[in-house]
């Protein structure tokens, strides 16, 4: 694989008001990395980051508004270069680019207690992500590939990314669970790239020889007209092979549009048996992202799951302040 040349810059804004920069040139060839000095300037960046939250503020309760963040950057290598902009809630890509996904555009909600009684549930792209991601680092780790559990799931590596400052155009996919097949810059640039990941030793990261995961599923159906979506899922403790403790966010798609869950719920699971009760996958792959709270920010690809049915040891409850 060729070296990297690649000069990454962007604002980003959590409050609308305050606005955090990231400016850097990173350089790798072969086993040498450095960090220089960046010419594009991220303030240029600055309207396009607090448009696109002004935008989705006004479609977010306010009660969620703490976990949207908005993002407008620039990435140039060579001759390619690229703008861009993202916005997320806690992890949930409500748009990239000026595309819209499918969240709700109005700041209704509703109580937990008033959804639809027997409404499907449906895992979104960015949940999906997170309980894929998890598996790997702790259930499956040590005896990849799996075994029934995950094997109507599609799980590669790639160097494609949804989000542009972790996109490498060259490069190809890989299965997971195969190292770094000797590409020595892949990790290098991924450390280099996000200066979060610079104030940790090596050793609190999991992912350094991962780039990014494209997730699939062998089985597309339609989505169900009635649902309670959950958007996203941060778990609570380190990837474990027993029972786990996440909180979640949720929204309720109907045939009369598309409503906020007012309160986010708490759910103990075990990831594997969760995995398993998703029978289809009714959307293609969207970009999607965990927040990590070491890792950083992680982007991928992964469908939305239908969950024929929670399983039996699964318990979900919403959380009150």
């Amino acid at each position: 694989m060729n070296g990297i040349d690649r000069s990454i810059a962007f604002a980003r804004t959590r409050d609308g008001c305050r606005i955090s920069h990231f400016a850097h040139h990173v350089v790798v060839d072969g086993t040498v990395a450095d960090v220089c000095a960046c010419t594009i300037d991220p303030q240029e960046c600055d309207g396009g980051a607090l448009a696109a939250w002004a935008r989705w503020c006004d479609r977010v309760p306010i009660d969620r508004i703490p976990g949207l963040m908005a993002e407008c950057g620039a990435v140039c290598e060579g001759q390619w270069s690229r703008t861009y902009t993202v916005v997320h809630l806690n992890g949930a890509i409500l748009e990239i680019d000026g595309e819209s996904f499918d969240y709700p555009l109005a700041a209704y909600e509703l109580e937990w207690s008033l959804r639809p009684q027997g409404a499907a549930v449906v895992l979104g792209p960015s949940a999906v992500l997170a309980l894929v991601d998890f598996a790997i680092d702790g259930v499956l780790a040590s005896r990849w590939p799996p075994a029934g559990v995950l094997e109507r799931l599609s799980i590669v590596d790639t160097p494609h990314s949804p989000y542009p400052p972790q996109h490498r155009a060259n490069g190809a996919p890989r299965p997971v669970g195969t190292g770094n097949s000797g590409v020595i810059d892949d990790a290098t640039f991924l450390l280099l790239q996000r200066s979060e990941r610079w104030q940790r030793p090596l050793n609190a990261l999991y992912n350094i020889n991962r780039r990014n995961l494209s997730v699939s599923h062998s089985t597309v159906a339609e989505h169900p007209s009635v649902a309670v979506v959950i958007d996203a899922l941060v778990a609570e403790g380190e990837p474990t092979i027993a029972s786990s403790n996440w909180i979640g966010t949720w929204h309720l798609q109907s045939p009369d549009g598309r409503c906020w869950g007012r309160r986010p719920f708490a759910i103990n699971l075990h990831v594997s048996e969760l995995l398993e009760a998703a029978d289809w996958a009714v959307s293609p792959p969207r970009a999607a992202c965990i927040c990590d709270p070491i890792e950083g920010e992680i982007f991928g690809l992964a469908p939305s799951l239908l969950v024929k049915a929670l399983p039996s040891a699964t318990t979900l409850d919403e959380v009150r302040s």
